[in-house]
């Protein structure tokens, strides 16, 4: 078991250790939302008992037109907007807000994205180049990709592209976008 299930379980007190194999992953996911459902009010996650099951574990993606993303987690609400860059059309601005809900004595919140826990405190607005600073596992994978296929986008022998598994959100994002933008 990797990151950041690893630090998920470890927070409720579950030794990730014990699930080996493929097979064994739902059981750790079915476990942790037990664990939270069991352990989250008395521990200030009072929300939790509003919350599915699934919604303690999973986090729930929507893409909203022309280019927004809103992901829904246990415990916040990431906020991702890509805009033009104002002059070089190679490159973009990215927007990212983690909104969380404040729990009393909590003073660190797991990051969205896989990366270090974050301050549970008012953040200072933050202008960053990308590789100046991690933006946590899942964002640097994501956007180590993005300047990939970037380069990938630029070249001769570019002829189209396929996506796979998940990624197939993001083809019918860009299918759509194309129909809009020649109506």
């Amino acid at each position: 078991i990797g990151e950041p299930l690893r630090s998920m379980a470890a927070a409720w007190g579950i030794d990730s250790d014990q699930y080996v194999g493929r097979d064994t992953w739902n059981q750790l996911r079915l476990d942790i939302q037990s664990a939270k459902r069991e352990k989250g009010p008395d521990t200030g996650y009072e929300h939790y008992v509003y919350r599915a099951d699934y919604q303690l574990t999973d986090y729930i993606i929507y893409n909203l037109f022309p280019n927004n993303v809103i992901t829904v987690g246990p415990d916040g609400i990431q906020l991702l907007r890509p805009r033009p860059h104002p002059t070089d059309p190679a490159q973009c601005l990215f927007d990212h807000w983690w909104l969380v809900n404040r729990v009393e004595g909590q003073t660190m919140t797991p990051s969205p994205s896989g990366g270090p826990d974050l301050p549970v405190e008012d953040a200072a607005h933050e202008h960053i180049r990308y590789g100046e600073k991690t933006l946590g596992t899942t964002a640097d994978q994501d956007l180590s990709i993005a300047e990939i296929q970037q380069r990938g986008l630029n070249s001769a022998g570019y002829q189209g592209y396929w996506l796979a598994g998940q990624e197939r959100r993001v083809q019918a994002f860009h299918e759509r976008l194309n129909d809009l933008m020649a109506t």
